[in-house]
């Protein structure tokens, strides 16, 4: 039998060459450094991850401090980028705003994960009327107006950074489950699971040891490629009110509450707009390097 970490090959490789998953991740490394787009979409993403989770000891003030005596003042020393209507930092408050948003962007996503695969690996490995119906639940989710689902989960749940989470998590799944379950269909019937199925291995030895590491280069780019997603999600939730609750700071909430300035002091808006936008970029095309490296299969989808 084949080691259990074995991974069938993926296109460009010959399919009677085996390629083991250290390799296929060594490759991707590999790849990636010698790619400028990646390497920098690297090194935004690790800036923003740093400063979200040391926000306190990055930002220069606290977030929600007013300092009635200097609303919307201009950028300055002391506050690089100006203050908001109510005298806060906002700089602070866009560093404070991506601890939520990559929170909401990397929790959804693991929900989407966990979901997506076990029912697309369960799906296309049993087959029959179980994979007939789990594909009817993936249309019916797929078919939702996800982010008017969501809104409506909210409006019910209630604000908050967990209830963002499941809105966004729970109903956004349905991508994941059919990439999973396509590529499973196809994995087994290949001669490594046949020889384990021969040799008396269980269904969940074979699920969890053989399918699952040849399916992983696939979720870890439908995951980076669904983060992007997910911010914008958190944002337009917050704009509208059903995001995490007041004072806390969220991107969407601070773009929303800079619209009466656009004008005045633009800025405002601004800098929380680039910010955004070079978040969900830097993901996007480090999703597309990613898949160009790991699955070159998901170019087409």
């Amino acid at each position: 039998m084949l080691n259990k970490f074995t991974l069938v090959p993926k296109a460009p490789w010959p399919t009677d060459q085996v390629i083991t998953q250290e390799n296929l991740y060594k490759r991707a490394w590999k790849l990636l450094r010698k790619d400028p787009i990646a390497l920098t979409s690297l090194i935004l993403i690790a800036v923003l991850i740093i400063s979200a989770l040391f926000a306190p000891w990055i930002a220069p003030y606290d977030p929600n401090e007013q300092m009635l005596s200097k609303p919307l003042s201009q950028p300055s020393p002391q506050h690089w980028l100006g203050t908001d209507e109510f005298g806060r930092d906002i700089l602070s408050r866009l560093i404070f705003g991506a601890r939520i948003s990559m929170s909401v962007a990397l929790g959804s996503q693991f929900i989407v994960s966990i979901i997506g695969f076990w029912m697309g690996l369960i799906a296309g490995y049993m087959g029959g009327k179980i994979d007939r119906i789990i594909s009817f639940i993936i249309q019916i989710f797929a078919s939702f107006p996800y982010l008017l689902f969501a809104m409506a989960l909210i409006f019910v749940l209630g604000p908050g950074l967990l209830n963002l989470f499941l809105a966004l998590g729970l109903l956004s799944w349905a991508g994941t489950a059919r990439v999973v379950r396509a590529q499973v269909m196809s994995l087994k019937h290949r001669e490594f699971v046949d020889a384990s199925w021969m040799m008396g291995a269980s269904h969940y030895w074979i699920m969890t040891k053989h399918l699952f590491p040849n399916v992983l280069p696939s979720l870890i780019v439908l995951a980076t490629m669904g983060i992007p997603n997910a911010i914008i999600a958190e944002a337009s939730l917050s704009y509208l009110g059903l995001g995490v609750r007041i004072p806390t700071a969220s991107w969407g909430q601070m773009i929303f509450a800079a619209k009466p300035f656009l004008q005045t002091f633009p800025l405002y808006s601004i800098a929380t707009g680039i910010l955004m936008m070079l978040s969900v970029l830097a993901f996007n095309l480090l999703g597309d390097r990613l898949r160009d490296a790991l699955d070159p299969r998901l170019s087409g989808r």
